[in-house]
């Protein structure tokens, strides 16, 4: 295999995205217009950014025709890992290969290979290294999960049933209580601190007369 002087850097969101429309529909040929529609990516962007990423993989040919065999192998969860694992063959050489072979090698170790073997700055070696774990761990999970998001979206809204037992009554008791506080509030608080000083001499009539007054002018008053 010649050297190669860099390979494929597609962001996660770029590439599932991309899943998530493939699994609706393949188109014949795939231009930075449609890229820069469906990714919301400016168009200059996805034909320097991408377009070269798809070709390089083989998804499109020189002429941006898509190859529809191996297109529905990436949109297809079940044949998706080893669509993954043919892109991992075809372009990537087998001492990189070796050295990072599964979804749990180390992306800062993949960077630095990159960094030594093509001549790309840290920024693009982490973009590319990232892109080789994506195909490392050929996760079938996010389609699934956006399938789901697609479906919940096509869902009309719920509405909200109230049961009709009670509910007049409900309201105005709960606007009563409203009002009540709103009174209780307006109402001026007065606390009261009476004493009794009584002398030693005096007789149980006299107590008696005393707790009868408080009782009939204080405690027994209406509100």
């Amino acid at each position: 295999m010649a050297k190669q002087k860099t390979f494929p850097a597609i962001p996660f969101e770029h590439w599932n995205t991309l899943r998530a429309q493939f699994s609706k529909s393949i188109p014949t040929s795939i231009s930075a217009n449609y890229l820069s529609s469906i990714l919301g990516m400016t168009e200059a962007s996805a034909k320097t950014n991408i377009l070269p990423c798809l070709k390089q993989i083989g998804l499109i040919d020189n002429e941006n025709k898509t190859n529809q065999d191996f297109a529905k192998k990436f949109r297809d969860d079940s044949s998706y890992p080893q669509f993954c694992q043919d892109i991992l063959k075809k372009i990537y050489p087998q001492e990189l290969l070796d050295a990072f072979p599964d979804e749990n090698s180390s992306k800062e170790k993949i960077k630095n290979w990159i960094m030594n073997h093509t001549g790309n700055g840290d920024n693009a070696a982490g973009k590319i290294a990232s892109f080789y774990l994506i195909l490392l761990k050929a996760d079938t999970s996010i389609s699934s999960k956006n399938s789901n998001q697609a479906k919940s979206k096509e869902r009309k809204p719920f509405k909200i049933v109230t049961k009709k037992n009670n509910s007049t009554q409900n309201k105005i008791n709960h606007s009563e209580t409203l009002e009540h506080i709103k009174h209780l509030k307006q109402l001026p608080q007065i606390a009261f601190n009476i004493q009794i000083i009584l002398p030693e001499n005096a007789t149980p009539e006299t107590y008696d007369a005393i707790f009868s007054s408080m009782s009939n002018h204080l405690i027994g008053r209406d509100e």
